[in-house]
């Protein structure tokens, strides 16, 4: 195995998802609404996006390819680390990922390894 440093988005979210199995249905339920509130308050959103790293419309862009994802290959994703990997943490729609992943382990996971794993991968 490369040491930890040299793996790639996809490589991590592989792992990641091999590592916690059991936490990878929860995590994307979260990201799915995520990805439904980001769609339902663009408006408010923008009024208050203060990112200066990505645009509002960006971000929006990202939310919306990682919800088509989703939707596209459903519950497979789950089941899946390859599938999970390879659509999830490829290109731009990582960031997206990261992004709702970290914020997942910080408020609405209560799996500490599942957490620790999170920010010692992708923070």
């Amino acid at each position: 195995m490369q040491p930890l440093e040299q793996l790639s988005a996809m490589e991590k979210g592989r792992l990641l998802h091999e590592l916690f199995p059991l936490e990878i249905p929860a995590l994307l339920m979260y990201i799915k609404e995520v990805c439904n509130g980001i769609e339902s308050h663009q408006e408010a959103i923008r009024l208050y996006w203060k990112s200066t790293w990505c645009t509002a419309d960006y971000w929006f862009t990202l939310a919306n390819n990682a919800n088509r994802i989703m939707e596209q290959y459903g519950y497979r994703l789950s089941k899946n680390s390859r599938l999970f990997a390879h659509q999830l943490f490829k290109g731009d729609t990582a960031l997206f990922t990261i992004g709702c992943m970290v914020k997942y382990a910080k408020i609405k996971s209560n799996n500490e390894p599942f957490q620790k794993a999170i920010e010692m991968l992708f923070e």
